[in-house]
């Protein structure tokens, strides 16, 4: 889809623990790094322990990750 609408400069993620297989795809994580993506994501229960060690707590349940 980056092909077709261009590479966004900010991501907000949630989608009801499909988080999940996004956290952790080690080529998502070098696709937001590589292409400096700001990524929010609402995290409730056990998807918190998934969060990359970057993440930031922004609100209740609201994590920020920003590469640069």
């Amino acid at each position: 889809y980056a092909s077709t609408y261009g590479i966004p400069d900010y991501i907000k993620m949630d989608i009801e623990g499909a988080e999940k297989d996004f956290l952790e795809s080690t080529y998502f994580k070098e696709w937001i790094t590589k292409n400096k993506i700001i990524l929010q994501v609402e995290c409730h229960g056990d998807t918190k322990d998934l969060l990359w060690p970057e993440f930031e707590l922004h609100e209740e349940n609201q994590y920020i990750f920003k590469p640069f």
